[in-house]
């Protein structure tokens, strides 16, 4: 054979013949080490292995009687996960090896993850630690830890679906907070109330001085509704401007960053400000209103927060239908209020101490006590009004004055405007923890003017109407607080930072056990429940999301008629007419007075005129003898007590009258009719109004102590009773009322549920057990009056189930009333039944049979053990599947579960293909889902029959296209709401567009999800976007075109107000140029009071073109926005016309060339200095006299380049020095 070269190969021994001596003893030493660790094992799957090696090992080599150890030879790893078999230490013996793991379930081909990997990243997500840190907690329990590479990957994956579990979590509580807004009758569900806030991973203002970029690189904007007592997190934006790949995202075009968004977590260029709360808190309630069908009509937020621009430039826009209100952070608000007291110095000088340290210090003090007590009164009348604004700004109106005089010793306000002081002698001021009972403000009318600014920061109208819901960010600032946990400032998460932060807001909605375990089943590695891991994340119980009707509370004032006033004038005489009068006086003119110290008198106007000896004073008048004119407040007119009512005296002393003898203290009353004329041994306490007892009402009363009523039944102290006898009653001095109570009239469809408090007889004569509910309905009578010891607890109408209605009845109560839990009971329509207290509807509402098509289908489960009769008696197994077939009616029995419907729709996208050849109208009779993304405009319309309509026009969607659609059907525009999602029956495709009429069946299904770019075609079928003009352009456009503009300010003039359609309307005009052309533009309304300056460079959208006298201008509309953006550089040049030298600066007026107007330049005084540095006399000078040489010389020449007001390059129009005689300039030609 012929042996050529490159034909020989040099073959070795395979395995351990082909080791030395050393490398065997390091694999021993190895697998020795190998022995002595950690690994995480599934206790099922490693019982398995074991199990099957034994017997293995048993049929091959029956005979042997070695050990079965680990073969850590074969051992792979997956991340945490681990796959091995055994082998024997005797004989050859060796398993195959087993997954000692579960797997996460895909679609995808390929190897399936572990599922503990995936749990695992999961539970880092929820803690400050990172990947890094995870390694070193393993390496140091001597576990084999998995590489840095694997566990990112995997928490790439992890962390984006937790991202999507989360949005989906806040969409649904958001559909939960439209129900709850529908239950409580609200005319718009879908306008809630927010509050809202930012946090970010550095401190904003952490880098002053430092760096000139703002030190945050990453932020969280977080909303929270406030419409429950729950405040969750219903919305999150996340921005970050770390690419985990090339350092700082530059520019969305960068060569620098070429990376997909799947793969990096930066969604912010570094230019770009990260303190944008504006944009970012506009971006968040925007996809709520897209995404979410949500609007937001309420925001709270800190008073420095632009998030309610944000709110009212979405109303601008046309998005929101109402104007939303932008509310204070009461916390944050009374800080501010509290410091700017502080720091007062008026009202430090008016504190009662001696030196300005220990005025300070009670500057301090009552800094805290004022803002207290306008806490404390806002609180007060929050609860008294239920959140009322008129009512309680009216009141609060009052108590400023109240408070005012409070804090200088004067409590009589109190008593009558005050709603936390009673004004006596234990009032705020002595139970303040800040200031000391004796502690008085000087009474001066320059102290009471600074008392009420200081109280009205908190308690003016105006500021009660930014805090009229009395609410606060604080569940946001909780949640900042909880992002720490998975976003610490000492570890940066580059890649998964939106991930983490979802994350966070899904542990602080459902709690953190609820939420690992959600998570977990939802990224597919589910923790099995029973276990001690599921029984270790039992937390507190979630509470419910209960629905409540809100009941009114109707309060009836009854008005009481103005008493005439007695004519009893009340007259001072002279002594010298005291002696001529025909009055038999005891008085002797010029000899002392007889005075009673202490007692009173009353005088009527039988007895005037009369005089006011030595020593007599008016209590109602202290200040008559002092010549201040009050006398007409000790004349009163004498209470006049009508029919019915009755007026209540209180005894000073022990006297005797008329109706007997009387005790001090004793109470008593006269019923009207009578004029009462006044006792100074008695205190008039009220007048008594009747309580009116209509038919079906029955008055509840309280025995304050024992006595007998006037039917003469006796009354021990604390019981209560009923009134049931129509008419007026009058309560008695010792009859407390506790409520006026109206029966409940009960028909054959409506019942009560009862409730004992304590043990007693009910009205039917059956014996009730303290705490027992029972049911009464029409059939055992036709109206409940109140019982004393039953209480209603709720009312229950009588549920229907029409034909093809079914439900089931959990928790049966059986003919004795006795409940039977845990027994179901199935009753199908038609059929009418009370709820007993107990009962529930399984899945909370009663069901429709499910009717099945001719293409629908049902898929089962057997839940329990049953003979199915549909499918001739055949026995099902709990956990059987099947699927029934159409058509017909289907009943679940309640040993049956439907996992699923399943019918044929057609997409929009089908729809257009279908019909896209012709213009006729198709109908079509099949459903379609769509979502409703944005309404427009109503039209009116003349139908064939001659009536008027409304043609309701919005646009709509789903995953495959968008079409614009119609209603013409008025009494369904209603459920037209956007962000819903419909099943669409019985329509005409026209031109395109989907008509819908009376006809059409408009019914509610879940949420479509729809990709944002046919979201956002969808909404440019009704609202296209602004056309961009130059502003030279403008002038030759046509009137009444909507058009957008940018230039740069160059005259603002002041704001002044125009009478629109009867009201004051503010308006504003300004003046913006564009290379040198230029065009007023009027700001109309809330445009008008923005702050807007000379030299500012702005962009204006969706503005009106109009016509004034030849002139063609510019007008805002609702639509309108305006942004501040970067300025342009602009070539000045013209003439200086006057100058002026300050001490920082150069002011220069300026006749711009080819121009009328002047210019006013500031000019830093470097520039000049260089821009004289040709002249070498000019160094010589000093700044007077070079002012002066200048002035000398206006006019000259001047050209600038200037960005906005500031100037990058300067020159004169000055000679060098040697050509003019010093110190004197020529003027360049």
């Amino acid at each position: 054979m012929v042996q050529r070269p490159g034909n020989y190969h040099l073959l070795r021994p395979r395995g351990d013949a082909c080791k030395s001596e050393v490398e065997n003893h390091q694999d021993q030493n190895f697998e020795q080490a190998e022995t002595d660790s950690n690994r995480l094992l599934h206790l099922g799957k490693t019982g398995a292995l074991w199990n099957q090696a034994f017997r293995s090992h048993q049929e091959q080599n029956p005979g042997c009687n070695g050990s079965l150890t680990w073969n850590l030879a074969t051992e792979e790893r997956r991340g945490l996960a681990t796959r091995m078999g055994l082998k024997c230490g005797v004989c050859p013996f060796t398993s195959k090896r087993h997954n000692l793991f579960t797997e996460v379930e895909t679609s995808a081909p390929g190897r399936k993850p572990a599922s503990l990997n995936y749990s695992l990243q999961v539970g880092l997500s929820q803690t400050p630690l990172g990947n890094d840190g995870m390694r070193k907690i393993l390496l140091s329990t001597n576990t084999p830890a998995p590489s840095r590479k694997s566990l990112q990957k995997t928490s790439n994956k992890v962390l984006a679906k937790i991202e999507t579990l989360n949005t989906a979590d806040m969409s649904r509580r958001c559909r939960q907070l439209v129900d709850v807004n529908t239950i409580r009758g609200q005319e718009s569900p879908q306008s809630i109330d927010v509050q809202c806030d930012g946090m970010y991973n550095n401190p904003l203002y952490s880098g002053v001085g430092e760096t000139p970029f703002q030190p945050a690189t990453q932020t969280v904007y977080s909303v929270a509704e406030n419409v429950t007592a729950k405040h969750q997190i219903i919305k999150l934006i996340t921005k970050n401007k770390i690419c985990s790949k090339h350092g700082h995202l530059r520019d969305a075009a960068s060569a620098n960053h070429s990376c997909s968004p799947g793969e990096c977590g930066a969604n912010l260029p570094m230019q770009h400000t990260i303190g944008d709360e504006f944009t970012w808190a506009r971006e968040g309630m925007a996809e709520l209103l897209c995404e979410d069908g949500i609007e937001v009509k309420g925001v709270t937020t800190d008073p420095d927060s632009s998030a309610g621009r944000a709110a009212d430039s979405l109303f601008k826009d046309g998005l929101y239908k109402v104007k939303p209100v932008h509310y204070l952070d009461t916390r944050h608000l009374s800080e501010s209020i509290r410091k700017s007291i502080k720091r007062d110095e008026k009202l430090l000088q008016v504190m009662p101490c001696r030196t300005k340290a220990e005025k300070t210090k009670l500057l301090h003090n009552f800094a805290l006590d004022a803002v207290d007590r306008c806490t404390a009164e806002i609180n007060q009348a929050y609860d008294m009004y239920a959140g009322d604004g008129h009512k309680m700004k009216n009141k609060l109106s009052y108590a400023v004055d109240a408070i005012v005089q409070c804090y200088m010793g004067d409590h009589a306000l109190c008593r009558k405007h005050s709603l936390v002081c009673n004004g006596g002698i234990v009032n705020w001021v002595s139970k303040s923890t800040y200031l000391g009972s004796t502690f008085e403000i000087p009474h001066s009318s320059e102290n009471e003017d600074l008392l009420r600014a200081c109280i009205s920061k908190r308690l003016s109208p105006a500021v009660l109407d930014k805090t009229i819901k009395n609410s606060n960010s604080q569940k946001v600032e909780s949640f900042n607080r909880t992002l720490r946990r998975s976003l610490p400032r000492n570890v940066t998460f580059t890649r998964n930072f939106a991930g983490r932060a979802h994350s966070a807001a899904h542990s602080s909605n459902n709690g953190p056990g609820d939420s690992i375990r959600s998570l977990c089943a939802g990224v597919g590695c589910a923790i099995p429940s029973g276990g001690s891991n599921a029984m270790g994340m039992v937390g507190p119980a979630t509470e419910p999301l209960c629905f409540a009707v809100v009941s009114l509370l109707v309060h009836f004032m009854r008005l009481q008629d103005e008493v005439g006033v007695v004519d009893a004038k009340l007259l001072m005489a002279q002594m010298a007419d005291l002696q001529v009068s025909t009055w038999k006086l005891k008085y002797i003119p010029g000899e002392v007075s007889e005075l009673k110290i202490g007692q009173t008198a009353v005088r009527f106007n039988s007895d005037s005129p009369f005089p006011l000896y030595p020593g007599e004073t008016l209590p109602d008048a202290p200040r008559f003898l002092k010549n201040e004119p009050d006398l007409t407040n000790a004349i009163k007119p004498l209470p006049v007590i009508k029919a019915n009512y009755a007026i209540r005296l209180i005894a000073n002393i022990d006297f005797e009258d008329a109706q007997g003898q009387h005790m001090a203290g004793e109470k008593w009353q006269l019923e009207g009719p009578l004029t009462y004329k006044p006792q100074p041994e008695a205190e008039i306490e009220g007048i008594i109004s009747p309580l009116v007892i209509n038919q079906g009402e029955s008055l509840r009363l309280k025995a304050i102590q024992e006595f007998k009523d006037r039917f003469g039944n006796k009354h021990v102290t604390g019981e209560e009773w009923m009134i049931n006898q129509p008419g007026a009653y009058l309560p008695d001095v010792y009859e407390e009322v506790v409520s006026l109570e109206k029966c409940v009239t009960l028909t054959p469809n409506n019942g009560i549920v009862l409730k004992a408090s304590q043990t007693m007889l009910d009205s039917q004569g059956v014996k009730r057990i303290a705490g027992e509910q029972w049911l009464l309905t029409g059939v055992e009578t036709d109206h409940y009056f109140p019982e004393i010891g039953v209480e209603v607890v709720s009312e229950e109408t009588i549920k229907v189930l029409w034909k093809g209605q079914y439900c089931v009845i959990k928790d049966v109560v059986d003919r004795h009333g006795k409940p039977q839990l845990g027994k179901r009971e199935l009753r199908v329509g038609p059929c009418s039944f009370f709820l007993h207290p107990g009962e529930t509807l399984e899945n909370g509402a009663v069901q429709k049979v499910h009717i099945l098509g001719e293409d629908d289908a049902i898929v089962l489960q057997a839940e329990e053990e049953y003979k199915d009769t549909m499918f001739k008696g055949k026995r099902r197994r709990p956990g059987d599947v099947w699927m029934l077939r159409g058509p017909q009616e289907y009943v679940p029995p309640i040993e049956v579960n439907v996992i699923k419907t399943r019918m044929a729709q057609k997409s929009l996208s089908e729809l257009k293909n279908c019909h896209s050849g012709t213009s006729k109208p198709v109908p079509y009779s099949d459903g379609v889902t769509v979502v409703i993304v944005k309404k427009g405009h109503t039209a009116k319309f003349v139908d064939s029959n001659g009536q008027q309509g409304e043609l309701l026009n919005f646009s709509v969607a789903d995953k495959s296209a968008s079409m614009l659609a119609t209603l013409s059907d008025k009494t369904k525009h209603s459920k037209i709401v956007e962000g819903k999602t419909f099943l669409v029956r019985n329509f005409i495709l026209k031109g395109g567009k989907i008509t819908m009429s009376s006809k059409t069946s408009i019914m509610g299904k879940p949420s479509l999800e729809i990709p944002d770019e046919i979201r956002t075609s969808a909404v440019q079928l009704i609202l296209p976007p602004s056309p961009e003009k130059k502003v030279a352009e403008v002038h030759t456009a046509p009137l009444r075109s909507i058009c957008s503009v940018k230039g740069q300010v160059i005259k603002n003039e002041a704001t002044r107000t125009v009478r629109v359609s009867g009201s004051e309307t503010t308006i504003r005009t300004i003046t913006i140029e564009e290379n040198s052309s230029t065009i007023e533009i009027t700001l109309w309304r809330e445009l008008a009071e923005l702050a807007i300056n000379i030299g500012d460079t702005l962009q204006i959208t969706h503005c009106l073109l109009n016509e004034w006298q030849g002139t063609k201008a510019l007008n805002t509309t609702r639509n309108t926005t305006i942004q501040e953006i970067q300025p342009l550089e602009a070539n000045v040049s013209g003439t200086v016309q006057a100058l002026s030298l300050t001490e920082t600066s150069w002011e220069v007026c300026l006749k711009e060339d080819n121009k009328e107007q002047y210019r006013d330049i500031v000019i830093e005084k470097d520039m000049m200095q260089n821009a004289l540095s040709h002249i070498d006399e000019a160094c010589l000078l000093t700044e007077e006299e070079l002012e002066n040489v200048l002035i000398n010389r206006i006019p000259f020449k001047l050209q600038a380049v200037m960005m906005g007001s500031r100037i990058l390059n300067l020159q004169l129009g000055i000679l060098p020095a040697q050509q003019i005689p010093h110190p004197q300039f020529e003027i360049m030609e």
